[in-house]
Parts: C-alpha cells; sequence; structure tokens
C-alpha cells in the first residue's frame, strides 16, 4: 500500500526537479545545495553535473581544448584579481547592449581558452578567448529536457578583422532524436529574441522562447571569432494539465491507501 503513495510523490517530485529554471552564472552557483564559487581561470570541466548539465568545448584552432571562466571585472579582489585584462570584455562600462547594462557587473563568463599556461592544476594562469574564423564550439548536454534558452553574450561584433562573428556564429539546439533548430546570431537583433545590439565590448541578452522541435535536450555553440558566454539561463515548462494530472495520480494513490487502510 505504501508503494501505491511512493509511486505518485516519486512521479510528482520527479516532475519538479525538471520544471522551472537553471541558472548558471559562472560566479556563485547552488550545486547539489552547496554554494560553489568559481574563480577567474577555472576550466570548466564537471562543475555543474550535479545539475545534469555537462560542459564541454572543442578547439578549432591550435589551443587546447578547455572552456575557461573569464572574470569581467578587473577590479575585483583575491582571489580574482588578475593582470591580463582584455578591455573587450571587461566592464562596466560597456559598451553596446541590449538592456541598461551601464553599472552591470557580469562577474565570470565561458570563453574557449586560446592557450595552455598555467592549466595544469584547473585554473589557468592567463586566460584568453580564442580568435580565427572558426574559434570552437561549446557544448551543454543536459540529463532533462528544455522548453526555452536564455544566455548573454559578450563582445561579438559584426566584423573584427575580417572575421564576420555575429554573421557567422550559430546556436543549435538537439532532442534525442537528432532533430535540431539552428539559430543565426544575427537573429538576435529581431526584437523576439531582445532586439541585441552587437559591437566591441558589448552585452547582450538573449531569450529563446521556444522551438520547434519538442523534447530538446542538448545545446551547441558554434562560436566564430572571440567573445563569451554567460548567464545560462534552461527552462523547463510544465503545461497546466500535466501539472493536474500528476496532482490527480498523487490523490489516486493517497486515496487508494486509505479505502484499505
Amino acid at each position: 500500500m505504501k508503494k501505491i503513495i511512493s509511486a505518485a510523490v516519486l512521479v510528482t517530485a520527479s516532475a519538479v526537479v525538471h520544471a522551472g529554471t537553471t541558472v548558471i552564472t559562472f560566479d556563485e552557483d547552488t550545486i547539489a545545495g552547496n554554494l560553489v564559487t568559481l574563480q577567474h581561470g577555472t576550466v570548466i570541466s564537471n562543475q555543474y553535473a550535479a545539475l545534469g548539465v555537462n560542459i564541454s568545448v572543442d578547439n578549432n584552432q591550435s589551443g587546447p581544448d578547455l572552456g575557461v571562466l573569464y572574470n569581467t571585472d578587473p577590479g575585483t579582489g583575491a582571489p580574482d584579481k588578475f593582470n591580463d585584462a582584455d578591455s573587450d570584455l571587461t566592464g562596466p562600462n560597456w559598451g553596446n547592449s541590449n538592456f541598461a547594462a551601464g553599472t552591470y557587473e557580469a562577474g565570470n563568463s565561458l570563453i574557449i581558452q586560446e592557450n595552455n599556461t598555467g592549466c595544469g592544476d584547473l585554473v589557468c594562469n592567463s586566460p584568453d578567448d580564442q580568435a580565427g574564423e572558426l574559434a570552437g564550439y561549446i557544448t551543454f548536454d543536459l540529463d532533462f529536457e528544455i522548453d526555452a534558452l536564455g544566455f548573454e553574450l559578450i563582445d561579438f561584433q559584426d566584423n573584427r578583422r575580417g572575421v564576420k562573428e555575429v554573421q557567422n556564429s550559430l546556436v543549435t539546439v538537439y532532442n534525442a532524436a537528432m532533430q535540431q533548430q539552428v539559430f543565426n546570431f544575427s537573429d538576435f537583433t529581431s526584437a523576439q529574441y531582445g532586439a541585441a545590439n552587437f559591437g566591441e565590448n558589448s552585452i547582450n541578452r538573449i531569450m529563446i522562447d521556444s522551438f520547434n522541435i519538442a523534447g530538446v535536450n542538448k545545446v551547441k555553440f558554434e562560436v566564430h571569432g572571440t567573445g563569451a558566454l554567460d548567464s545560462l539561463r534552461l527552462t523547463t515548462k510544465v503545461s497546466e494539465p500535466a501539472t493536474l494530472a500528476l496532482f490527480g495520480l498523487m490523490l489516486a494513490g493517497m486515496a487508494r491507501v486509505s479505502r484499505r487502510g
């Protein structure tokens, strides 16, 4: 009899785990109930696996296959203070933006690392974003499905030394059947996604409210030129009918136990 209640609660609890929004700031994130603070230069490997988010990086140039954190605020204190600041990746003050970013402190962002200097201890000594026509790929493999996606793009320009970063960079989402939907960074200038205002030292918030495929569980960024990602938002929506069905299942289980008790 207890198994009936357990099953109902388990189904309900399982749905709750994957409902709502998982936010990854790359600064202070709560992982498995613990507040984790990450510093400038940290190599991202399995830090977010407990959240069901697995991050991998493929460098398409000569650099290592490493995703590394870059602190966009060079004025912060130890252990994040550094002397290798890239003015294009630091703020405030920011350049173009699609929100009021005058005093916005973005903190750490995720880059495709260009060098392997001091990375052996998993904290690189000289974080630097990879350059090149196709810098590489940042992939987020998820243990759950999402219905919406948000993120910040830092310092992506229309034309940097001949590289058309905005025109060529992509975000592709996949489901388990490997169906896919592709978004070009240039799409994000539309009001539908937040009316991004790209340029040198820019920071833009992008929101993709829906996909044309169901069951998305993989997000892949194809990065052309330099730039950084931040504030990933992975949203799983639960429809009202589904919520009511789960609640009804739980009540049915409880009622059945009550009748037999």
